[in-house]
Formats: structure tokens, C-alpha cells, sequence
């Protein structure tokens, strides 16, 4: 059964015609239909918050030291992955070892010894809950006993090096020539560039560098939290457009 998204279990990967469920009287509604449910839902909202906001941080998420300076934390937040998936942050972080490297599930890859750069990134990461009793048999000797929920939470991943963002270019060549090019033309042609899928490890996104010193606590100046990629919402836009209009001088 194709999944909007794709049918990858952990992620939306791929494009794929969105399937939901068909109602009639005397359905059988198992688990299969309604987990199909929830999926066309969510898949929908993943591409909503994927094509029309992108991914990045939406607010919050500030990387800050923590436990005297020998532990960082991450300060409450939002963000969204390179699947449009919504990452929650809602309260202080349990302080981690920045020295300490882990991948995106948590799986340790490693330490830092001495001085040296590491990037801090938040991703994605479900967990079954509310463990339940499996009324009905199965061939599954251990499958008395399933989650009876799905928490929506997140991994704190560090990684050794440093990081160069992304730039912000601009791919309307001649847009603001005289005379003006064709607006509607210039904006077709833009939008008309090939898709490309979410590449892999789409599911972290990127909070900050931190150069570690050699010895001694972490202090915020060692922390940088600009390197991340930004979500502009309506509201940024909004702001940006007041302090644009209050920097330009109207001719009377």
C-alpha cells in the first residue's frame, strides 16, 4: 500500500499519490485503515509545511550552556525537518555532553577530545508508548503486548567539524531591471525547476556550532547560533516589510 510521501516507515521520502480510506457500511475498520488514516493526514501536513514553509527553525531552539558550563541544553522551541515534520521542544532540554557524539538516533559515534568545532542538531524521532496487551493471537510468540501510542519527540545529535550555511541567493536573474521583466513568466519559470526528494538525514535540523575549548566550562560566546537554517513565517515577513518601509524615503 503506497503511503503519500512514499512508504518508507520512518520518513516521507518520496512523492506518492496521496491514498485515504473509502467508508460503506459494514467496514471492517482494522489497524491497517486506521493507521491509513492517520498517515494521509499527516503526510498532508508534512507537504504543506514542506513546500509552502520549509525546513528549519521556526522559533526557539536557542543552544545555550548549561550544569556550570561542562553541559549545553536546548531552550523550548519549534522547528520543522527536511520531510515538514514537526519538531517540539517543549521545555528546557536535559543538559547533554557536547563531547559526546551521537547520530540522529541517539547511537553513540564517538567523543571529542581537546579543542574543536561540533555542531549541535535536533531531529525527529517517534516513540511508541502506553504499552497495551494484543487482545487477538498472533505468530508473533512476543506480540502480547504492543504501544497504544506514538509520542512525537526529539534527538539531540552532535557532530565533529564545522559548518558552512547554506546562502541565500537570488534566482531571479534581471527581475529588477528597467524595463521589468514579464513578474508572472519570471515566477513560472522558477517554480517550474525539477522537485528533489528530501535527501538522506533530512530528518535533523542544524541549531548551532560550538568551538569547544580546550579545557573549562562552555560559554555562550563559544556558541553560534546563527549558522541555522531559518523557517520565514508570515509574521518575519511582516516585520521585515514594516522595517523595508521605514528605511525607504518617500518623495514628496
Amino acid at each position: 500500500m503506497d503511503q503519500p510521501f512514499g512508504n518508507n516507515p520512518d520518513a516521507p521520502t518520496v512523492l506518492a499519490a496521496p491514498q485515504r480510506n473509502q467508508y460503506f457500511y459494514g467496514k471492517l475498520l482494522d489497524a491497517t485503515h486506521l493507521q491509513m488514516e492517520q498517515q494521509y493526514f499527516n503526510s498532508k501536513r508534512w507537504l504543506t509545511n514542506l513546500l509552502l514553509q520549509g525546513a528549519g527553525v521556526v522559533a526557539g531552539l536557542a543552544v545555550v550552556p548549561a550544569v556550570n558550563g561542562t553541559r549545553l541544553a536546548l531552550q523550548p522551541g519549534v522547528a520543522l525537518d527536511g520531510w515538514g515534520r514537526e519538531i517540539i521542544v517543549s521545555t528546557l532540554s536535559v543538559p547533554f555532553d557536547p563531547r559526546t557524539l551521537n547520530d540522529e538516533r541517539g547511537n553513540s559515534s564517538g567523543t571529542v577530545n581537546g579543542a574543536g568545532p561540533v555542531t549541535i542538531w535536533v531531529c525527529y524521532n517517534e516513540c511508541g508508548v502506553d504499552p497495551t496487551p494484543v487482545m487477538v493471537a498472533s505468530c508473533n510468540p512476543a506480540g502480547d503486548c504492543a504501544p497504544g501510542g506514538t509520542r512525537e519527540q526529539y534527538v539531540v545529535s552532535v557532530k565533529s567539524g564545522n559548518v558552512v550555511p547554506a546562502p541565500i541567493a537570488c534566482n531571479f536573474s534581471g527581475l529588477f531591471k528597467s524595463p521589468p521583466p514579464d513578474l508572472h513568466a519570471a515566477l513560472a519559470t522558477r517554480i517550474s525547476q525539477p522537485y528533489a526528494d528530501p535527501a538522506s538525514g533530512a530528518g535533523c535540523v542544524l541549531l548551532a556550532q560550538v568551538n569547544l575549548p580546550a579545557s573549562g566550562a562552555i560559554t555562550a560566546a563559544m556558541i553560534d547560533n546563527t549558522v541555522r537554517p531559518v523557517v520565514v513565517s508570515n509574521q518575519l515577513l511582516l516585520e521585515v516589510l514594516f522595517c523595508l518601509s521605514q528605511s525607504v524615503q518617500l518623495k514628496p
